[in-house]
């Protein structure tokens, strides 16, 4: 087989071809990559934002969110409900100990504030805990009201609210006497 002439330069156009695709390529790579350096600060700055609004978040003192006896359309959420705008709670009123876990680590407050919003006789609800998949409340109920009816009836409200949430775990219980 006789040396072509035509092949060595062919192949010396293939490489240098090949070359120069790979030298645009690194040259694109580059600017990709000092962009990326550029942003890298307001990343940065970003995530030290966040790890300060979640310590924020952790420190924070729950406030209580009570419960109209009567609600009204402005007053509807418990959550939300002013504390100087509901009636004195009576320090004997039964205090039931509310606890809801989610296993699909995302917890509806509004349904769980809803639901429970729905128990004519909770008098006051004071958020003691909450993490996107877990709360834990305090709820009062009124004097003359049985605790373990409200009790069972909050709890069927909440089954029947957070139905969505496959496996929900709803622990409602009695505060001792103690600890009021």
């Amino acid at each position: 087989m006789a040396d072509d002439p035509n092949a060595g330069s062919a192949l010396e156009r293939d490489l240098d071809a090949a070359f120069s695709h790979l030298e645009s390529g690194l040259t694109q790579a580059g600017r990709a990559v000092a962009q990326l350096r550029g942003l890298l600060p307001d990343v940065t700055a970003l995530a030290d934002a966040m790890d300060q609004l979640e310590a924020m978040i952790l420190r924070a003192r729950p406030r209580p969110a009570p419960a109209a006896l009567h609600p009204t359309p402005e007053s509807s959420s418990l959550m939300e409900t002013d504390a100087r705008d509901r009636p004195a709670r009576d320090p004997a009123s039964p205090c039931l100990l509310l606890d809801v876990r989610s296993p699909s680590g995302s917890l509806d407050l509004k349904a769980l504030d809803a639901s429970v919003g729905e128990c004519p006789e909770v008098v006051e609800v004071a958020l003691l805990d909450y993490d996107g998949s877990r709360a834990s409340l305090k709820v009062w109920v009124d004097g003359t009201a049985d605790p373990m009816a409200v009790r069972e009836s909050m709890l069927d409200g909440l089954e029947q609210r957070l139905a969505g949430d496959a496996g929900a775990e709803i622990r409602i219980e009695l505060e001792q006497e103690s600890a009021a």
